[in-house]
């Protein structure tokens, strides 16, 4: 047998060993801080004292566990993308980011405290250096 056919026959073996494991193993569990965001899913309204208009969007919110920390990816009407991390602390949720504008790189921070099921209040504020942050908009937000 040459050495190709024996590389081409270990391969294949270690290929149908690793899918007989993972066959018997089943899918992995998700995560349990993933429940902590079910209330979050479906269509929310919002208004705050932001001075936007109205402004769409998607958001698509996980939890990473080997950074163990949840994720926040949105898009919206108005062109913009924004990824963030969160923690959660009792019932109230903070989201940080990076944020860009104008050519500067600044801090930006989202805090929501769940009210109910169907409603949470929320703050965005930022800040150049990390310290000092400034209230950027306020508002609620209800389940429809």
């Amino acid at each position: 047998m040459s050495r190709t056919s024996i590389a081409l026959s270990v391969t294949f073996l270690a290929t149908v060993l690793v899918g007989s494991v993972q066959a018997q193993m089943g899918p992995p569990a998700p995560a349990p801080e993933l429940k902590k965001l079910d209330f979050m899913a479906g269509d929310w309204s919002a208004e705050g004292t932001g001075s936007m208009g109205k402004v769409n969007e998607l958001a698509v919110l996980g939890y990473d566990s080997d950074k163990k920390a949840y994720t926040y990816h949105a898009f919206d009407s108005v062109g913009e993308a924004a990824n963030s991390t969160g923690t959660v602390d009792g019932d109230t949720w903070t989201w940080t980011a990076d944020e860009h504008m104008g050519g500067m790189t600044m801090k930006g921070r989202y805090t929501m405290k769940v009210l109910s099921p169907t409603s949470y209040t929320m703050k965005y504020e930022l800040s150049q250096d990390g310290s000092n942050w400034t209230t950027a908009m306020e508002g609620k937000a209800t389940k429809k």
